[in-house]
């Protein structure tokens, strides 16, 4: 009865295997997949600013002419009053071309990971792994004006009853200035747990070598100023003469340019950068260790920070300016009302350029960089399965800060400055003359620039061996850290080139009064680099690791277990170990 019992049994046995078909038998059979978990966290902000400046400017103005204007040298109501007759003439022009950039761009990025697996240790594999990457990118790109050109028309006053006030100079700005204030925030924080329960009596995550329980973290934060800036091109600046001859009054002659083409780049970038991982990782005692050799626990994490900040600026190339002649010649006459008087004619004339072709390179820059990692590990070994002849224990963190700072500043080239001639004859009074030209050519790079760095690495590591298993041939307990703190202050100056400055004549003859003359001529093409730079740079390494069991050269009565283990198989039918993922019988649902 009892026999029939059992073939009954076994036929609805088979009878069910069948039903369920053989791939579900075998997925019941194979251990099931690990429990895998990832996270992918990425933050890019980008701004750019592309500029160009005007190009083919052309001012040209007319010539201005007063002939024979006011009275007949007599007041109606008074022989002595003003005869009338003043003559102002202007034909300079006022020229804006310049380029102006203003930028305020912000980053704010963050990333928070809260990542946690619980793994009761019954999979073939537990592994959880966790990406963070923030990117920041400020560019600004420009052009100055090219092609300006401007040119005023002459003045020309002759037989006027008056003073004579003339103006050909031109007032021209082709100036380039960048303003850019920018920051990037960033900030990650990874907040990764990870816990591999007790594995089961069937041999921990697997038992056939591929029980590995991982953990791994990455962050990254990068970010990127940089600023192209060329001054303003091919500007040509040009006044007309001015003339003043029998002319009654006193005389004021300008033919002198003032020309701005400098260069001004004038930049605040802050970089705040922080890696926060804390990162922990709990083995439990034979969590995923396997029989036959391969069930490693690893936990390993990289953290990056890198900030870049670069301004390459180049001043203005081929500025050319040209002021006119100023002639006067038998201006003023007789006082008749007051014979001991002055007899007027004074004569005032300027020809000389003031030019500003200057470049200016102002930046203050920071980068403060934070990599605080936290790392822990526990592994709870024993037994004769955990650390098996490949079964690794290993832990590493590698951290890294890189703060670069970068000026590339070229002053102005090709500027050429000549003022006219001053020509005064047969005047009534006293002559002032100046042909003298005021040039700016010089180059400021001006840089306050601060890496404030820091790694601070905290590494904890557990082993609680004991047993045969952990002193065994292949069965590794290692730890690593690196870090590095790596800050770069470059800068990279060159002054200005071919700055040619030639001042006019001063001639004075035959005039009444006295004469002051001037051509001398003041030019800065001086080259200053002010440069303020700071690296702190801190690494702070607290490593602590404890191993206990045997070491690989211990006793072999050491190494033995105490008592046979407990998944031996067993005499009695039917033929299958306990310590087997599925037993046929448990697959078919009979156990």
């Amino acid at each position: 009865m009892k026999r029939l019992f059992l073939m009954l049994v076994a036929s609805f046995a088979l009878a069910l295997a069948g039903g369920v078909g053989t791939a579900t038998a075998g997925d019941l059979l194979t251990p099931p997949a690990g429990p895998t978990q990832s996270a992918t966290q990425s933050n890019d902000g980008s701004n750019t600013a592309n500029q160009s400046g005007a190009s083919n400017v052309v001012v040209v103005s007319g010539p201005n002419i007063a002939i024979a204007n006011g009275g007949d040298g007599k007041s109606s109501c008074s022989p002595c009053g003003s005869d009338g007759g003043a003559v102002q003439q202007n034909s300079g022009n006022t020229v804006d071309a310049s380029t102006r950039n203003t930028a305020t761009q912000t980053n704010d990025q963050s990333n928070q990971a809260g990542q946690s697996q619980t793994s009761k240790g019954t999979s073939s594999s537990a592994d959880q792994s966790a990406d963070q990457s923030n990117s920041g990118t400020n560019s600004a790109d420009q052009s100055g004006a090219s092609n300006v050109v401007v040119v005023s028309g002459g003045n020309i006053a002759a037989f006027n009853h008056g003073d004579v006030d003339q103006n050909s100079g031109n007032d021209v700005d082709a100036s380039t200035r960048n303003n850019a204030d920018q920051t990037n925030t960033q900030s990650n924080d990874a907040g990764q747990s990870q816990t591999v329960g007790k594995g089961s009596h069937d041999g921990c995550c697997s038992s056939n070598g591929s029980g590995d329980a991982t953990q791994s973290a990455t962050q990254s934060n990068e970010g990127t100023n940089d600023a192209k800036q060329s001054g303003a091109s091919r500007v040509v600046v040009v006044s007309g003469p001015n003339v003043a001859a029998f002319n009654d009054g006193d005389v004021d002659q300008n033919s002198g340019n003032n020309v701005d083409a400098s260069t001004r780049n004038n930049a605040e970038q802050t970089n705040d950068q922080s890696n926060t991982a804390g990162q922990s990782q709990t083995v439990g005692k034979r969590g995923c260790c396997s029989k036959d050799g391969g069930g490693d626990v690893s936990q390993s994490a990289d953290q990056s920070n890198t900030g870049s900040n670069s301004a390459d600026q180049s001043g203005a190339d081929g500025v050319a300016t040209v002021s006119g002649p100023n002639i006067a010649i038998a201006n003023g006459k007789h006082d008749k009302c007051n014979p001991c008087g002055e007899d007027g004619g004074t004569v005032q004339q300027n020809s000389g350029n003031v030019v500003d072709a200057s470049t200016r390179n102002d930046a203050t820059q920071a980068n403060n960089q934070s990599n605080d990692l936290d790392q822990t590990q526990k592994v709870k070994g024993g037994g004769w399965s955990c650390c098996s002849k490949g079964g690794d224990v290993s832990q590493s963190a590698t951290q890294s800060n890189d703060g670069s700072n970068s000026a590339n500043q070229s002053g102005a080239s090709n500027v050429t400055t000549v003022s006219g001639d001053n020509i005064a004859a047969f005047n009534k009074g006293g002559v002032d003359q100046n042909s003298g030209n005021a040039v700016d050519a010089s180059t400021r790079n001006y840089a306050t620039q601060t890496n404030n760095q820091s790694n601070d690495l905290d590494q904890t590591q557990k082993v609680k061996g004991g047993g045969w298993g952990c002193c065994s041939k292949g069965g590794d307990v290692s730890q690593s850290a690196t870090q590095s703190n790596d800050g770069s202050n470059y800068a990279d100056q060159s002054g200005a080139s071919n700055v040619t400055t030639v001042s006019g004549h001063n001639i004075a003859a035959f005039n009444k009064g006295g004469a002051d003359q001037n051509s001398g001529n003041a030019v800065d093409a001086s080259t200053r680099n002010y440069a303020t730079q700071t690296n702190n740079q801190s690494n702070d390494l607290e490593q602590t690791q404890k191993v206990r069991g045997g070491s690989s050269s211990c006793h072999p009565r050491e190494c033995q277990p105490k008592c046979e283990p407990k998944c031996e198989p067993q005499p009695c039918e039917p033929r299958w170990s306990p310590c087997d993922t599925v037993t046929p019988m448990r697959a078919v649902g009979v156990i």
